[in-house]
C-alpha cells in the first residue's frame, strides 16, 4: 500500500544535522527494508563500501532517469497528467499558459510519433528520451499561428529553459533506463557531492516528484 512504499523513501537536506543518525539507522534496518536516499552531500555514499547490497550512483557519471518513460502498470492516459506537472516544474512554466500549451502539445505528439496511445504502456511503443521531445516542441512552436517573432521568443525561452536537461545526457538522455519502482526496490544512495549545483536541483526536483507521484 502507499504507506509501504512511502517508509521506504528518505530524503535528507544539506545541513540538515541527521546524517550520523541516518546512516546508524540504515546500517540497522538495511537488510529489511528497501531505502532510496538523496545525499546532496554525499553523506552516506561510505555505506557502499561496508555493504554490498547497496547501490549508489553518481548523476556526473551515471543515473540514467527517463521521465517519459511510463510507469509500470500505468498507461500513457495515466501518466500524462504527473508528467505535465513534471514539466512544468522543471521548465518553469508557471507563469506562461502559451508556453505550457505547447509542451502539452509537444508531449502527446511525441509519444504519438513513437507509436503510443492513451491506452499504450511503455513497452507497446518505441522508446524515446527528452531531446526526441525538445526537437517536437521545437517543430510545434514553428507551426504556430504566433506571428514570426513571437514564435521567435517561445524558441529562444524553451531552449534555454531546455539546454540544462539536454547538456546532462549522463542523466536525461538515455532511452533505456531504470524504472522508478525499479529503483526504490534496493537499497540506493544518490550521492551528489560532485554534482554541479543546477544539474543538482534537476536531479533532485525529478527523483523526489517521481518518488511521490
Amino acid at each position: 500500500g502507499d504507506e509501504n512504499r512511502m517508509m521506504k523513501r528518505v530524503a535528507i537536506s544539506p545541513g540538515s544535522g541527521k546524517g550520523n543518525i541516518l546512516f546508524k539507522m540504515l546500517e540497522q534496518f538495511h537488510k529489511k527494508v528497501p531505502f532510496l536516499v538523496i545525499a546532496p552531500k554525499g553523506e552516506l555514499s561510505s555505506l557502499s563500501q561496508k555493504y554490498k547490497d547497496i547501490r549508489v550512483y553518481d548523476p556526473t557519471r551515471y543515473l540514467p532517469l527517463n521521465i517519459f518513460m511510463i510507469p509500470k502498470n500505468q498507461t500513457l492516459q495515466e501518466y500524462l497528467p504527473h508528467l505535465k506537472e513534471l514539466l512544468t516544474i522543471l521548465l518553469e512554466l508557471d507563469e506562461s499558459p502559451s508556453a505550457k500549451s505547447f509542451v502539452s502539445d509537444a508531449i502527446k505528439k511525441t509519444y504519438y510519433l513513437h507509436n503510443y496511445t492513451m491506452q499504450s504502456t511503455w513497452e507497446n511503443g518505441k522508446p524515446f528520451s527528452i531531446r526526441d521531445f525538445a526537437l517536437v516542441l521545437e517543430e510545434t512552436i514553428k507551426q504556430s499561428q504566433y506571428a514570426k517573432n513571437e514564435k521567435n521568443n517561445f524558441l529562444q525561452i524553451m531552449n534555454n529553459r531546455l539546454s540544462n536537461c539536454l547538456d546532462l545526457s549522463s542523466v536525461f538522455d538515455d532511452v533505456h533506463c531504470m524504472d522508478i519502482e525499479e529503483l526504490l526496490s534496493k537499497n540506493t544512495v544518490i550521492d551528489l557531492k560532485n554534482t554541479p549545483k543546477e544539474m543538482m536541483i534537476l536531479v533532485m526536483k525529478v527523483l523526489l516528484f517521481l518518488v511521490i507521484q
